[in-house]
């Protein structure tokens, strides 16, 4: 943004970071979808993901609004689990091509790479975009529905 970030919005958050178990293949395989060029972090140096697991947020909205915000306030239950949200982008893919994002010189294919009740996430190359929906959006029925409504052909 422009401008002195300490006079805009933010949010700051104090919670636990724990490491992903390597057997949760499904946390492993949504992060490879956003950032597949780290396979290679996986495999040779042991990278590992972690969750950040809020406890408290603190809310800085400018001169004499700052304030202490339990997670039950900003947290909203995600909608999908990992698994069924890599079913759901392939079921996607199948009936509703991704919209185009096509730089005049970028070549790379669209796809998508997330979704979740609030939006999805199309990736080109390097180039991630997301896509708001008016969520939450409940089930795939749901999401299709509003895609087809909202214009995606």
């Amino acid at each position: 943004t422009d401008g002195d970030v300490q006079q805009t919005l933010r949010l700051s958050c104090i919670g636990d970071c724990n490491a992903v178990d390597a057997a949760d293949r499904a946390a492993m395989g949504r992060w490879l979808r956003y950032f597949p060029e780290s396979l290679v972090y996986v495999r040779e140096l042991n990278f590992r993901l972690f969750r950040l697991i809020p406890k408290r947020i603190h809310y800085n909205g400018g001169f004499a609004t700052a304030r202490w915000l339990g997670t039950e306030h900003v947290l909203r239950p995600f909608g999908f689990d990992e698994t069924g949200e890599a079913a759901l982008l392939q079921a996607l893919s199948d009936l509703i091509p991704p919209p185009d994002l096509v730089e005049p010189n970028e070549e790379a294919p669209i796809r998508y790479v997330g979704v979740d009740p609030w939006g999805l996430d199309l990736k080109q190359s390097q180039r991630l975009r997301r896509v708001p929906l008016p969520g939450p959006l409940e089930t795939a029925d749901g999401l299709r529905k509003t895609l087809l409504a909202t214009g995606f052909q």
